[in-house]
């Protein structure tokens, strides 16, 4: 069997989504004679979570560099700043230069180490991918990525919502969505433990999982669950913590919903115990205005429980309306309290929902499948 070492390249971060779906993957693609080894700052719960799996790790001197404008005032840095800020990014490039080493191929699968990573593998003459998974907003960022898909040998998307962002200038571009662990993933008996964490007895339990950020949509789902009708006798888990975004943010949301639904809402924090807690809900909801993926309703989907997304973004792309799920207008209050309305009353369309999804899901979004995708891309890249 061919065998090829590649480089994973991360600065340091939290574990979200994209973390633990890499954590799942270097056993798996190991298997298909891909070794993965991560080059990140000897710092962080990433490195943590990988050096405790006993996964390979080298240690480079990349940082975690802010955007080009200020989240807060949406303006560019005083030169002296951009100045320091270029000046840490010509380092972390020549320590990870100088970590590549006599590795087959450098895969970023982190948006702010791409740059770092193709200038790094073109000076070393290595062949490298870029991973994007999130859809970046049109400016001097998106023209970056631009640059560097085209740049590097291929590039991986999440979705064609995300693709979209490269507007064809992209390089060898290669649509692989993210599948699922479908035996993991799977319906089953619900924990009353669980249950009782994530809300209070009885009642349709409506959940959102993820990052408690401004741009997830949190805001106008609590606004919708306030029209949803009392006799329903709905119920909300807000599931995840704070990561973008400022805890003073969250504050507000967690003051919103306390206004609004009183003890009918519940934030419970992160939990990482999801498949339990997916099934203990009647419905999932991602309010995202435009998720460039959406991992937590296909992961609800496998589970066998009805979902509702939005209809811009990658979502719709393994969301069909009516079919295997529900989709609303994008930060559409009203269309989300109809929807959510909807599926409180008809017990019957859930199961219907959420048996279709589950059927999809073990038909088109396995993650063995993803594993070999992954795996064969990284071999021809490297194939003489």
């Amino acid at each position: 069997m061919t065998s090829v070492d590649v480089l994973l390249v991360s600065p340091p971060t939290p574990v979200w989504g994209a973390q633990l779906r890499m954590l799942d993957y270097a056993p798996a693609l190991a298997e298909r004679g891909v070794r993965l080894t991560l080059a990140s700052p000897p710092d962080g719960d990433f490195h943590a979570r990988w050096v405790g799996c006993g996964l390979p790790h080298r240690a480079v001197d990349l940082p975690m560099l802010d955007g080009i404008r200020d989240p807060e005032t949406d303006r560019r840095p005083p030169p002296h700043q951009l100045a320091a800020t270029l000046a840490r990014a010509a380092r972390g490039t020549g320590s990870l230069a100088r970590a590549i080493g006599d590795v087959d191929a450098v895969w970023s699968f982190y948006l702010r180490s791409h740059p770092a990573s193709v200038i790094a593998a073109r000076l070393r003459r290595v062949p490298v991918v870029v991973e994007v998974v999130d859809i970046v907003s049109p400016g001097i960022g998106r023209r970056i990525l631009q640059r560097c898909s085209a740049s590097a040998d291929a590039t991986i998307v999440n979705s064609a919502a995300t693709g979209a962002a490269l507007e064809g200038r992209g390089r060898n571009v290669h649509i692989i969505h993210p599948g699922v662990d479908i035996e993991r993933f799977e319906p089953g008996p619900t924990s009353l433990a669980t249950r009782r964490v994530l809300a209070d007895d009885g009642g349709v339990l409506f959940g959102i999982a993820g990052r408690i950020d401004e741009d997830k949509g949190i805001d106008v789902l609590i606004e919708a669950f306030a029209r949803v009708p009392r006799e329903l006798d709905a119920r909300l888990a807000v599931i995840g913590a704070v990561g973008m975004s400022s805890e003073a943010a969250a504050d507000r949301l967690r003051a919103r919903a306390a206004e609004l639904l009183g003890g009918r809402a519940r934030f419970v924090g992160r939990r990482d115990d999801m498949p339990d807690v997916l099934r203990c809900l009647d419905v999932l909801v991602n309010a995202s205005p435009a998720e460039p993926f959406g991992r937590s309703v296909l992961e609800a989907q496998a589970t066998g429980v009805a979902v509702i997304g939005s209809r811009q973004g990658g979502i719709p792309e393994f969301v069909s309306d009516g079919s295997t799920g529900l989709l609303v207008q994008p930060s559409d209050a009203d269309d989300l309290a109809r929807a959510m309305t909807t599926l409180a009353a008809d017990a019957g369309l859930r199961q219907r929902l959420g048996a279709a999804a589950r059927a999809q899901a073990v038909a088109d979004f396995n993650i063995v499948d993803r594993y070999d995708q992954v795996a064969e891309l990284l071999i021809e890249l490297v194939r003489p």
